[in-house]
Formats: C-alpha cells, structure tokens, sequence
C-alpha cells in the first residue's frame, strides 16, 4: 500500500512470533517468555507428581524480552 513504515505507522507484535522472521522488516515485539513458562510449568507439575515438593505454592518470576525491531519511530 506504500504506508511509511515506521514514518506514519508503526507495527509491534506479541511473542516475538517467528513466521515474521523474513519480511522486509524487523517488526518490534515482547516475547512474553512463554517457552520458559511452559517449562517452569511442565517442572513444578512433575515434581509435585513424583513428591519431590510438599505443594507449598512456589512463585517463578520470568521477564520478558523486548525487541525494538524497525517498524517503530525511534527518537
């Protein structure tokens, strides 16, 4: 459509999906760190299964990762 990109419109994704990887370009996103949840997860339900824990709640912080890409206007 000929839209300036980042100029007049800027384009941000979620979970820093890889099907983007080969346009023209480098869209911004936040990868919520949903592999290392999946994980953590799939780790605290096997240990629970196996009585390794005694099910006291346990609290996982995971950051999320930031990429600014080249689809928003930069200062």
């Amino acid at each position: 459509q000929g839209i300036d990109v980042p100029g007049k419109l800027g384009i941000a994704g979620f979970n820093n999906m890889e099907i983007l990887d080969g346009l023209p370009l480098q869209i911004a996103t936040m990868d919520s760190a949903r592999q290392e949840i999946g994980r953590e997860a799939a780790r605290i339900v096997a240990e629970r299964t196996a009585g390794v824990t005694d099910g006291t709640p346990q609290r996982v912080e995971l950051a999320p990762k930031l990429s600014l890409g080249e689809t928003l206007r930069r200062r």
